[in-house]
């Protein structure tokens, strides 16, 4: 009876300690807190759609007329539904653009999903739509395939054939000269760099240029001679952006990704790149402080 009572007694008062109590409300606090992030990246930051917006002089000009471009990327129409991208398309279209410009990833990498690209031809731009081919377009889905000799230029040729049939005008390694009222400038669209199929083709015009290419890295800043922004994707600005090391991981382990997150980048004094999150809600399924994006920048 002693010793029950002696034991009891222990037990009682190491669970009334401080220390104890402190223990048990920290694991409790960390699994709620691990849960709640887990239901954002879930459920939360996935579905909700951020617009951002921005001002980049190209032209030179300082009017109070600037063209509209709205620029998305990722579309990965292969983890989201018809519906979603019908909202995507409406949202995009609420931006009132002068040019939409898409930077590649229109699927996964299964040519069942070209066909559900249909609601892209939804889009309106006063001066079109443009865009550009991905890494998945090829069904070039991991790093691990880059090179020509892996690429799906059946699949490639079917996303193409479909925007092309929706009214969206493919760059395939060529320039477009658009004249917006008072700003003439070069359009140029690079293809992918890990189909191996991407070029940068100066042209005889020397004009200020916007650039659209999958992936930043696939265009060498020291080539272009005059004014430019490159837009591009890719990234997905990490999925799953956690402080220095989403930004460690892509720049040093997942080498075809390029060395950027996301946001604005100084190249040169002459260049400056953006790189948009995407539309998708992530291939993974999840996003953390990065949501899908859709970027607005007015450019004189």
């Amino acid at each position: 009876m002693f010793v029950f009572l002696f034991s009891f007694s222990a037990i009682s008062y190491v669970f009334n300690s401080k220390f104890i109590r402190f223990f048990l409300f920290a694991i409790v606090f960390l699994i709620v807190s691990f849960l709640l992030v887990l239901i954002d990246a879930k459920f939360i930051e996935p579905e909700k759609i951020v617009i951002t917006k921005h001002s980049y002089n190209l032209t030179g000009s300082a009017d109070s007329d600037p063209v509209r471009v709205v620029l998305v990327s990722d579309i990965h129409i292969g983890s989201e539904t018809i519906g979603d991208l019908e909202k995507k398309v409406s949202l995009i279209n609420q931006q009132n653009p002068d040019l939409i410009l898409i930077a590649g990833d229109f699927v996964n990498s299964n040519p069942d999903e070209v066909a559900k690209l249909r609601p892209l031809r939804e889009l309106r731009a006063k001066y079109g739509t443009y865009a550009v081919l991905g890494n998945h377009d090829y069904a070039l889905w991991t790093s691990g395939l880059i090179g020509g000799e892996n690429s799906n230029l059946a699949l490639a040729q079917s996303v193409s054939d479909e925007l092309e049939s929706d009214g969206i005008n493919v760059l395939r390694n060529e320039f477009e000269q658009i004249n917006i009222r008072t700003k003439p400038f070069e359009l140029y669209g690079s293809d992918d760099l890990w189909s191996g199929r991407n070029k940068y083709l100066e042209s005889n015009l020397n004009l200020p240029k916007i650039i659209l290419v999958h992936e930043r890295i696939a265009i060498n800043e020291t080539v272009i001679p005059t004014k430019s922004l490159i837009l591009s994707g890719h990234t997905h600005c990490g999925e799953v952006r956690i402080p220095f090391v989403t930004q460690y991981i892509l720049a040093n382990v997942m080498r075809g990704f390029g060395d950027v997150v996301g946001g604005w980048n100084r190249r040169n004094n002459h260049v400056d790149d953006y790189v948009t999150c995407g539309l998708t809600r992530g291939t993974t399924g999840f996003r953390l402080f990065t949501n899908p994006e859709i970027t607005v920048i007015d450019i004189n």
